[in-house]
């Protein structure tokens, strides 16, 4: 029986996370990295990239910064010209970055609702397709990072009187993800690439806190609807991330958590 150590190891993989220099990127890149995995640290931000690929590097492996919009076709093969470039392959891929506006329905645009699901749903579609030739060869894995929104409709009550809004793209876009997570997961399964979808429910954001609502608000209203009684933390995506990334969920694909 193979150690569950051994089947968590990812030492001389190579992982892409794209949106890691945010929140939940840089919980999913610390993650793979403190497996054993070289990260290619993707944002739009080069700067922001550099300065958290230096530090991954000073305490884990070598990662490297690899900046570029998800929504453009160059772009996106420049990131993986660049993993493989730097480290020879790519094992693991986590489409992770989304950004869009959040205006009330009756404002929202029709460029605005593009926008959400450009960065939602066509920027993993652009990472998957570039980066399944080079996945092929090392039977590799995607993770794309969901939301519940793609699962159930929000409470819009929650959001009254608040900053925050849950806009129709967001959900639509996470939706369209977890099927496309699905669509992968049997169509490569031949050439054992594994494709699983993560969906957190809502992340406690420290930076929110002197936002209009967000703590006597919002938060209580969301923990209200929760069992467990509280928000989540980037800390909790954590084992998700490191299972469906290692050999320890092997036999696991086209299942959403």
């Amino acid at each position: 029986m193979t150690s569950l150590s051994t089947l968590l190891d990812l030492s001389g993989k190579v992982a892409i996370v794209t949106g890691a220099t945010g929140q939940l990127g840089r919980a999913i890149s610390t993650t793979l990295a403190e497996q054993g995995a070289n990260i290619v640290v993707n944002s739009r931000t080069k700067s922001e990239c550099e300065e958290f690929a230096s530090q991954l590097s000073n305490r884990y492996q070598r990662s490297t910064a690899a900046a570029g919009d998800i929504t453009e076709v160059e772009d996106v093969d420049s990131v993986i010209d660049r993993a493989v470039e730097e480290f020879g392959h790519l094992d693991i891929l986590i489409n992770n970055a989304y950004a869009g506006e959040t205006p009330e329905f009756e404002e929202l645009t029709l460029q605005d609702f593009q926008a959400g699901l450009e960065t939602g749903i066509l920027g993993p579609f652009l990472f998957c397709k570039s980066s399944i030739p080079e996945l092929k060869k090392t039977e590799g894995c995607i993770v794309n990072i969901s939301s519940i929104y793609g699962v159930v409709a929000p409470d819009h009550r929650i959001y009254e009187n608040t900053f925050l809004s849950s806009p129709p793209h967001y959900g639509a876009a996470k939706a369209s993800l977890i099927q496309f997570t699905r669509w992968l997961a049997t169509r490569y399964a031949e050439d054992n690439i594994r494709a699983n979808s993560i969906t957190p429910g809502g992340i406690y954001n420290e930076k929110f806190e002197e936002r209009q609502g967000y703590v006597d608000r919002f938060v209580p209203s969301y923990v209200y609807r929760t069992p467990l009684g509280r928000m989540g933390t980037p800390d909790d995506l954590r084992g998700a991330v490191a299972y469906l990334s290692s050999d320890a969920s092997r036999w696991v694909t086209g299942q959403n958590m």
